[in-house]
């Protein structure tokens, strides 16, 4: 039996578990959730970065949320964590670098108590730390979880994560998110992504874009959430547009800590933070995003400013494990207008229980070139919003586009 065929066998297997659950998993778990505009602030990075974020982290809105980040971090994070994190802020500068750590000091100020810089230190590891308390009953976004799933022993082959024989046993599967770079018919590049990662009502309503700035003028614009110095995705205005979506389900949590404590490795979405600041170009923001130590894998996905420019980087700790770009087309039915990533290698299949990558393909390629629309919004109504690409975990959404005359920066919290 051919490798193709074999391929060919379990693309419709998670064809039709998509079809035949669909109604079971769209319905009332996210169908009436609310969409609201993610606010946006201006942070000068010419100030001290002890200074940059205090006259928002200081602000009512976000200081009646910090009782509550001290629960949500208390209740979420694996025991013992908060105690490496408070070894960690007696030199946040030494892991983190002058920047960044000076953030880090400046927010845990700005916020005061019951937030310290321990606490600030572990928001910024969030995604490398937490459990989310996902079991076999309710990680599926397609279908149920199939024993010997030939999509979870492509990354699983002890299934312990994608089947679980006691139904109460928790796995992690942290960051789950599609992004989607597509060109139009005239050549205009946009860029949807979702995330996907059942964030708290606390740490969604602290979310915001945060232009940065320069000179008085804005350099780049990345959504995070205030404590968070990272990014989850930004813009460049002229140059390049960038998210980031987990792989191989985000790593461990002990490996992660200790690959930021022997190796001094920065978190995915503070790389991706320091490409939007010292690249200018796609091919800049390729070169800049392949290199670095990272505390754990995961995909970056690359939109330019010229017909043609978009990639997935998967990267490994250390560096790009692969490259691939629009017009390579990796996938069974992709088109060349487009790539589209979830969090699985497009050499392996993906399990039958979170099949977002075959339905948002056959969405993509009913809506074609001519459907993106202005500003994106048909690829936002058509794709970023259809089940089952978004999901009862879908948080956020992102539609934007880094060209000069057709920028667009329109970012979005699902509400419950």
């Amino acid at each position: 039996m051919s490798y193709t065929f074999v391929l060919f066998a379990i693309a419709l297997t998670c064809v039709s578990a998509w079809i035949e659950n669909k109604e079971n998993y769209e319905t009332a778990m996210y169908k009436k959730r609310k969409l609201t505009a993610v606010p946006r602030f201006s942070l000068n990075l010419d100030l001290p970065p002890e200074e940059r974020w205090k006259h928002i982290a200081s602000q009512d809105l976000f200081q009646s949320k910090k009782a509550a980040i001290k629960e949500y971090l208390k209740d979420k994070l694996p025991t013992g964590i908060l105690p490496i994190a408070e070894i960690v802020l007696g030199g946040v500068e030494k892991y983190f670098g002058d920047e960044l750590g000076g953030e880090m000091r400046g927010l845990a100020e700005a916020y005061g108590p019951p937030l310290k810089l321990g606490d600030i230190v572990a928001v910024n590891m969030i995604m490398q730390l937490e459990s989310l308390g996902l079991n076999c009953s309710n990680w599926n976004v397609t279908g149920a979880t199939v024993k010997n799933d030939p999509g979870c022993m492509a990354i699983d082959k002890t299934q312990k994560w994608c089947y679980c024989h006691d139904k109460k046993e928790e796995v992690t599967e942290p960051g789950a998110c599609t992004s989607i770079v597509a060109e139009n018919s005239n050549g205009i590049i946009y860029h949807g992504r979702n995330l996907d990662w059942n964030v708290p009502p606390v740490i969604r309503s602290v979310m915001v874009d945060i232009d940065y700035q320069r000179n008085n003028k804005t350099i780049f614009t990345g959504t995070t959430a205030v404590g968070f110095v990272g990014v989850i995705n930004g813009a460049k205005k002229g140059g390049f547009s960038v998210s980031i979506n987990a792989r191989n389900k985000g790593g461990k949590v002990i490996t992660n800590v200790l690959q930021m404590l022997l190796h001094k490795s920065i978190t995915p979405s503070q790389h991706m933070r320091g490409a939007l600041e010292n690249a200018n170009t796609f091919d800049e923001a390729i070169k800049y995003l392949s290199q670095g130590q990272n505390i754990d894998d995961n995909y970056y996905i690359v939109g330019g400013v010229r017909p043609g420019e978009g990639a997935v980087i998967a990267r490994d700790r250390s560096k790009a494990h692969a490259v691939w770009y629009m017009n390579e087309t990796k996938l069974p039915d992709e088109q060349s207008w487009y790539v589209l990533q979830t969090n699985y290698d497009y050499w392996n299949p993906v399990p039958t229980a979170d099949d977002r990558r075959t339905p948002g393909i056959a969405n993509m390629n009913k809506m074609g070139t001519e459907g993106i629309g202005a500003e994106g919004k048909d690829l936002f109504d058509k794709v970023m919003s259809v089940y089952p690409t978004k999901n009862h975990h879908t948080d956020y959404t992102i539609i934007m586009s880094a060209g000069e005359s057709d920028y667009t920066y329109n970012s979005y919290i699902w509400e419950d």
